[in-house]
């Protein structure tokens, strides 16, 4: 017999460690601080420089890439919980509709690498950022140049 999506979800969300809504916000918080953080970060620069190095467009990367990573995050989430719901009780795979657990087998890994990919390529832009930033402070000093 199988339940209907709402009837679902709520089974999913009683079977999670992490609740969905929790899960959602959290995602939701960091990600909104992250973007407001670049923006601010953004109009500093601009006001005090007049213009943008490598560093910043090296922190614009990233969080494009961590706004894509988002977007696939929360367009993944259900199946991102059936899959965990799956694991920890096996036997709602008789309560779900046969399509809807094909489709779900279809997609969830394809979305969660390319999201992960995503997440890693922000996060390396990040570092590479603070790398072209530093290079900035210490063009002045021959020792430590040699060693970047």
């Amino acid at each position: 017999m199988a339940m209907d999506h709402s009837n679902l979800m709520a089974e999913m969300d009683k079977l999670a460690s992490i609740k969905m809504m929790t899960f959602q916000v959290t995602v939701g918080v960091f990600f909104a601080l992250s973007v407001i953080l670049v923006i601010a970060r953004a109009a500093t620069r601009l006001r005090s420089r007049r213009a943008m190095t490598l560093d910043d467009y090296l922190v614009f990367w990233g969080c494009l890439c961590l706004i894509a990573a988002t977007a696939l995050t929360y367009a993944n989430f259900d199946n991102m919980y059936l899959t965990q719901a799956l694991f920890k009780d096996p036997t709602i795979i008789t309560r779900v509709k046969s399509d809807e657990l094909l489709r779900v087998t279809k997609i969830v890994n394809t979305l969660q690498m390319a999201d992960l990919e995503l997440l890693w390529a922000a996060t390396f832009a990040v570092k590479f950022s603070f790398l072209a930033f530093f290079r900035q402070l210490i063009q002045s000093v021959d020792k430590i140049h040699r060693y970047y």
